[in-house]
């Protein structure tokens, strides 16, 4: 494909099938380069493909259970796999060729030594983020600038069997984005002793609370129990704003944030297959991206993995 950019996607399950679909609506030409050692996977990303390919679509892909036939340098890599295989992953594609541009899932790493791996790997790319999507979601930019940035938060989310080590780095990034300030610490003395088994064999979570500080005062306390909620529970969480005592109340199933002033913002939560082609085009276009860059995710990361592993 002539004049065309190069991506690649590293893992072809769930997310990984839904940044293809994504791609579809790249408004550059793109050739895609799907990997994936399981071919269900790769089967199920081309069909999720097919739902979503237009007939003109310059787009070009490609499906593979293995790395060769990767060109010498490839402009987008996204690393979609599993957390356990990530640091792995992506030093083996590293050795294939130059990666221009990043864009990398959490948990980056399940270790500090998976995470050392990641920074020692990307450090000469032009570019490198952590797809924390609140921070390109338009509804989220909205309630961000009614809160108002700089200013000392106090942020609760306490819910059923929701994921706190999977996904309670997405609050933490969504905390450090609200407030303007750096994660400081976290304290993890109230989380239950034992792990919990979850339905992907090998991998674990976590239940009780969690609190973190911030470098200018914010805390962020994160609760979650062992009760299997019904599909249909909302996790609102709330966002009180320290100095004049403002409540948000923030459902993202629902898509509404209602402040306790009488303000409400309403909007939703989109896909990730809506949001890949655009953020894509930004970084081929202008080299940038409004994710959470590599360094400021990482140093989150490290605070947030050594409070769990002890």
């Amino acid at each position: 494909m002539p004049n065309s950019h190069t991506v690649l996607i590293s893992g072809a399950g769930q997310l990984g099938s839904r940044y293809l679909q994504g791609l579809a609506s790249c408004k550059m030409p793109v050739r895609i380069l799907v990997r994936d050692l399981s071919e269900e996977a790769l089967q199920r990303a081309k069909q999720r493909w097919m739902e979503v390919k237009d007939s003109n679509s310059p787009q070009g892909v490609s499906f593979a259970t293995g790395l060769d036939g990767l060109p010498r340098e490839v402009d987008v890599c996204i690393v979609a796999t599993t957390a356990d295989v990530r640091p792995a992953a992506v030093r083996g594609i590293a050795r294939r060729g130059r990666i221009r541009y990043w864009i990398l899932e959490k948990l980056l790493a399940q270790n500090l030594d998976g995470l050392d791996e990641f920074r020692s790997v990307v450090d000469g790319a032009e570019g490198t983020w952590v797809n924390m999507v609140r921070r390109v979601i338009p509804w989220h930019q909205e309630i961000r600038q009614a809160i108002g940035v700089r200013k000392q938060l106090h942020v609760e989310l306490h819910g059923g069997f929701w994921g706190l080590a999977c996904n309670g780095i997405h609050l933490i990034d969504h905390v450090t984005w609200l407030s303007g300030e750096r994660l400081h610490s976290i304290d993890a003395s109230r989380l239950d002793p034992v792990w919990v088994d979850t339905k992907r064999a090998g991998f674990q979570e976590v239940t009780g609370t969690l609190q973190a500080t911030y470098s200018s005062g914010t805390t962020l306390l994160l609760s979650a129990t062992r009760d299997k909620l019904p599909a249909d529970y909302s996790v609102r969480y709330s966002v009180i704003d320290v100095q004049n005592g403002t409540r948000w109340t923030i459902s993202e199933r629902d898509g509404f944030a209602n402040c306790s002033d009488g303000r409400r913002v309403e909007g939703r939560m989109k896909l990730q297959s809506e949001l890949t082609g655009r953020l894509v085009d930004g970084i081929l276009a202008e080299g940038e991206c409004d994710l959470t860059t590599f360094e400021e995710s990482a140093e989150m990361h490290r605070i947030f993995l050594k409070a769990l592993l002890k």
